[in-house]
Protein backbone atom coordinates (compact mmCIF):
# COMPACT_ATOMS: atom_id res chain seq x y z
CA UNK A 1 0.00 0.00 0.00
CA UNK A 2 1.23 3.59 -1.15
CA UNK A 3 1.81 5.84 1.82
CA UNK A 4 0.14 9.20 1.13
CA UNK A 5 1.44 12.68 2.71
CA UNK A 6 -1.23 15.32 3.58
CA UNK A 7 -0.24 19.16 3.51
CA UNK A 8 -2.59 20.96 5.21
CA UNK A 9 -3.12 24.96 4.47
CA UNK A 10 -4.19 27.58 6.85
CA UNK A 11 -5.23 31.18 6.24
CA UNK A 12 -6.28 33.92 8.04
CA UNK A 13 -8.02 36.77 6.01
CA UNK A 14 -6.42 40.36 7.34
CA UNK A 15 -7.71 43.83 6.71
CA UNK A 16 -5.26 44.41 4.11
CA UNK A 17 -5.79 41.44 2.03
CA UNK A 18 -9.75 42.60 1.41
CA UNK A 19 -8.06 46.25 0.73
CA UNK A 20 -6.00 44.94 -2.00
CA UNK A 21 -8.21 42.50 -3.15
CA UNK A 22 -10.30 45.54 -3.69
CA UNK A 23 -8.12 48.20 -5.42
CA UNK A 24 -7.72 45.03 -7.87
CA UNK A 25 -11.27 44.16 -8.55
CA UNK A 26 -12.01 48.45 -9.39
CA UNK A 27 -9.17 47.90 -11.81
CA UNK A 28 -10.18 44.95 -13.31
CA UNK A 29 -14.13 45.54 -13.81
CA UNK A 30 -16.27 47.66 -15.52
CA UNK A 31 -17.89 49.05 -12.78
CA UNK A 32 -14.74 49.90 -10.38
CA UNK A 33 -13.47 50.86 -13.69
CA UNK A 34 -16.44 53.32 -14.03
CA UNK A 35 -16.01 54.67 -10.33
CA UNK A 36 -12.58 55.43 -10.74
CA UNK A 37 -13.44 57.29 -14.21
CA UNK A 38 -16.14 59.44 -12.46
CA UNK A 39 -13.92 60.38 -9.65
CA UNK A 40 -11.23 61.43 -12.18
CA UNK A 41 -13.56 63.50 -13.99
CA UNK A 42 -14.87 64.96 -11.06
CA UNK A 43 -10.98 65.87 -10.23
CA UNK A 44 -10.54 67.26 -14.09
CA UNK A 45 -13.17 69.29 -13.53
CA UNK A 46 -12.60 71.13 -10.24
CA UNK A 47 -8.82 71.70 -11.61
CA UNK A 48 -10.70 73.32 -14.57
CA UNK A 49 -12.64 75.21 -12.25
CA UNK A 50 -9.39 76.16 -10.67
CA UNK A 51 -7.30 77.05 -13.60
CA UNK A 52 -10.02 79.61 -14.92
CA UNK A 53 -10.30 81.10 -11.45
CA UNK A 54 -6.40 82.19 -11.75
CA UNK A 55 -6.95 82.69 -15.63
CA UNK A 56 -9.58 85.28 -15.29
CA UNK A 57 -9.26 88.78 -15.30
CA UNK A 58 -8.69 90.45 -12.25
CA UNK A 59 -7.59 89.27 -8.71
CA UNK A 60 -8.41 85.05 -8.52
CA UNK A 61 -11.21 85.06 -5.68
CA UNK A 62 -10.35 83.86 -2.38
CA UNK A 63 -13.69 82.18 -1.93
CA UNK A 64 -13.54 80.55 -5.37
CA UNK A 65 -10.09 78.98 -4.75
CA UNK A 66 -10.59 77.83 -1.40
CA UNK A 67 -14.13 76.03 -2.50
CA UNK A 68 -11.75 74.45 -5.55
CA UNK A 69 -9.16 73.29 -3.13
CA UNK A 70 -11.46 71.60 -0.78
CA UNK A 71 -13.45 70.01 -3.36
CA UNK A 72 -10.18 68.77 -5.23
CA UNK A 73 -9.31 67.47 -1.15
CA UNK A 74 -12.33 65.81 -0.80
CA UNK A 75 -12.13 63.88 -4.46
CA UNK A 76 -8.81 62.90 -3.92
CA UNK A 77 -9.24 61.77 -0.39
CA UNK A 78 -12.24 59.88 -1.40
CA UNK A 79 -10.39 57.94 -4.28
CA UNK A 80 -8.34 56.34 -1.20
CA UNK A 81 -10.84 56.01 1.13
CA UNK A 82 -13.35 54.25 -0.86
CA UNK A 83 -11.67 50.44 -1.09
CA UNK A 84 -10.03 51.23 2.39
CA UNK A 85 -13.28 51.02 3.61
CA UNK A 86 -15.15 48.76 1.86
CA UNK A 87 -12.41 46.28 2.51
CA UNK A 88 -12.78 47.38 5.85
CA UNK A 89 -16.16 46.15 5.62
CA UNK A 90 -15.43 42.93 3.82
CA UNK A 91 -12.99 41.60 6.48
CA UNK A 92 -15.24 42.73 9.37
CA UNK A 93 -18.21 40.06 7.52
CA UNK A 94 -14.93 37.21 7.00
CA UNK A 95 -13.36 37.94 10.25
CA UNK A 96 -16.05 35.48 12.42
CA UNK A 97 -15.78 32.40 10.30
CA UNK A 98 -12.27 32.48 11.59
CA UNK A 99 -9.12 30.73 9.33
CA UNK A 100 -10.04 28.99 6.30
CA UNK A 101 -8.62 25.25 6.15
CA UNK A 102 -7.56 22.87 3.09
CA UNK A 103 -6.28 19.33 3.31
CA UNK A 104 -4.45 18.13 0.37
CA UNK A 105 -2.98 14.83 -0.20
CA UNK A 106 -1.38 13.07 -3.51
CA UNK A 107 -5.58 11.90 -3.78
CA UNK A 108 -6.65 15.73 -3.86
CA UNK A 109 -8.45 17.93 -1.72
CA UNK A 110 -9.99 15.89 1.41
Amino acid sequence: MQETSAVELAYLPTTADSVGALRARMRATPAGRLQNGVLLAGAVVVLGALVLNFAAPGEPSLRSTVVCLAALAVLVGLYGLIPTLQGRQVHRMLAPQGKFQASWTTAGCG
